[in-house]
């Protein structure tokens, strides 16, 4: 149960109260009310303790999942129906909560970054996403789809660093995009993967579903394992998948709704490291030494 508005525990409680709210229940999988409690309720909470007597800043990290796949002329889309996953939804309806407060007089801002990858110097990344088991599936079918996705990769130490430093300057009720603008091609990634891990062929993803489908049959605790469903999901562009996997577009023309953090930032403050093939063979060795890929004989 929250501690009540004026009770001591409440008090002990906001002065340990965090600016930040970057806690959430990520699943591509579940629906909008199990997630609920874990990524809507959550921050409407955080919010009327910011809001309660002497008001806190807040600074809420939501996604650019929150935009529609195919609509680049608006900063956000109109109703939550029209995202793909009720992850997406939930961060949506969070992002209206924010807002709404900011309308309201509080101090608050709101970050939207792109797929977070591992860290740029070590390639240590957490192997519980989406894109980790989809690398390891892709290995142990020796198979890949034939896919025109981008691969939209922003490093975790460059998404940290980048809202460090936002969070210094003063909240004006803005809403910043931390992705990286130059998106490389996912076919880099087979690229990298066949050479880097094993010989690889690129199938019709009809094909490769197949492939994976039945891998994962027969090995119900592969890390792939609980994402297949989103294979076949329909969306409104395509497979679910692929729909997730799709960055979402800046909206045209820029507007205040979503700023670059370059913007306001000093000259010297940090780029966002380019997906390129150094990049990806930093990732590709830090999961094969840690036994999440296999590593290639001789």
């Amino acid at each position: 149960m929250a501690p009540a508005p004026g009770g001591g525990c409440w008090w002990a409680f906001r002065a340990k109260l965090r600016r930040l709210d970057a806690a959430a229940q990520v699943n591509f999988l579940y629906p909008y009310r199990v997630l609920t409690l874990a990524n809507v309720d959550s921050t409407r909470q955080l919010l009327t303790w910011a809001a309660h007597d002497r008001p806190l800043a807040v600074h809420y990290v939501s996604t650019t999942d929150v935009l529609p796949a195919t609509a680049a002329s608006r900063p956000t889309a109109p109703e939550p129906a029209e995202l793909v996953t009720g992850y997406a939804q939930t961060k949506w309806v969070s992002e209206r909560l924010v807002a709404q407060a900011a309308d309201r007089g509080l101090p608050a801002t709101i970050y939207r970054p792109g797929e977070i990858s591992g860290a740029s110097a070590t390639g240590a990344w957490n192997t519980n996403s989406l894109l980790c088991a989809l690398i390891r599936v892709i290995a142990d079918t020796g198979s890949a789809p034939d896919v025109d996705v981008p691969l939209n990769l922003v490093p975790v130490d460059h998404v940290t660093e980048t809202i460090t430093r936002l969070l210094t300057l003063p909240p004006v009720g803005a809403t910043y995009r931390v992705a990286d603008p130059r998106p490389a091609a996912f076919p880099l990634l087979v690229e990298r993967d066949a050479a880097q891990v094993c010989p690889l062929r690129t199938e019709p993803y009809p094909r490769w579903v197949e492939r994976v489908t039945d891998l994962t049959a027969g090995q119900p605790h592969h890390p792939f394992s609980p994402h297949v469903p989103l294979l076949s999901a329909p969306a409104a562009e395509g497979p679910a998948l692929l729909s997730i996997l799709r960055p979402r577009p800046r909206p045209r023309p820029p507007t205040a709704a979503e700023l670059d953090p370059a913007s306001v930032l000093a000259p010297d403050a940090p780029s966002c490291p380019p997906v390129d093939s150094d990049l990806v063979d930093l990732y590709l060795g830090y999961l094969r030494r840690i036994g999440f890929i296999p590593t290639p004989r001789g």
